[in-house]
């Protein structure tokens, strides 16, 4: 599937040649020989084009999400880059919808790593804490206070985010929830099925970085009103 996906985005650059091209995925893709099939279509095809290793947070974004993201024109130069900002807070975008959550219980794994963290103090328990469901370690859990961008939202299915606030009340991340982490209006549709909508949502490119990294590049080469949204990163494995 990956050599398929960057063999069929070098194809539609070579036969295409659109305007602009951006190709969104972890870091390290842009040292496979995958994404060389892509550059070397950018390159045949006279594109100007750069890689951008970058941190949604940086730009705003209430979680911390790094990222490559490849930046291609086809004519012309590429617009800069914008300054960086101070990240969000996760609890402000989720705070409204916290009372109608469904309540949810923490694996006693996942507990364990949580109170390691408190121990040395890079957790808080008297203050709200989102946890991503995985973990960095055996005594570190993806997981932040209030007050700090949230972690990375990844697609796995099986690791559930939940938020434990300070009186002890454990709550499930919903559909809605990941999608505002993601940077995403409540008009942008996302599946019911929470398994899904994470897959979905965590196979996304945060809204923050599409509308300060490549929405600049459309609209240099035509611009239109800024549609409200996101677009997906390649398929991957690593991701």
């Amino acid at each position: 599937l990956d050599r398929a996906s960057a063999e069929s985005v070098a194809r539609i650059i070579a036969e295409v040649t659109p305007p602009t091209v951006t190709v969104e995925n972890v870091p390290a893709y842009a040292d496979t020989a995958l994404f060389k099939l892509i550059t070397d279509a950018l390159d045949d095809a006279g594109y100007t084009w750069e890689v951008v290793i970058h941190d949604a947070a940086d730009y705003g974004a209430v979680q911390k999400r790094k990222r490559m993201l490849l930046r291609a024109v086809r004519e012309g130069a590429l617009p800069p880059l914008p300054d960086t900002v101070a990240p969000g807070d996760w609890l402000s975008v989720v705070s409204d919808l916290l009372d109608a959550a469904p309540d949810s219980t923490v694996p006693k794994w996942e507990m364990g790593r949580l109170r390691e963290m408190e121990k040395r103090g890079t957790i808080d328990f008297g203050k709200p804490i989102i946890t991503m469901g995985g973990s960095a370690g055996r005594s570190v859990a993806s997981a932040s206070n209030a007050g700090c961008p949230a972690p990375t939202l990844k697609a796995t299915p099986k690791e559930v985010p939940r938020i434990i606030l300070p009186d002890g009340t454990v709550k499930r991340v919903t559909p809605r929830m990941m999608a505002r982490l993601m940077g995403l209006p409540d008009s942008y549709p996302v599946p019911e099925h929470h398994g899904l909508a994470k897959t979905v949502l965590g196979n996304g490119i945060h809204g923050d970085v599409t509308r300060t990294l490549i929405q600049p590049l459309v609209d240099q080469v035509a611009p239109t009103p800024r549609a409200e949204g996101t677009t997906l990163e390649q398929p991957t494995g690593k991701g």
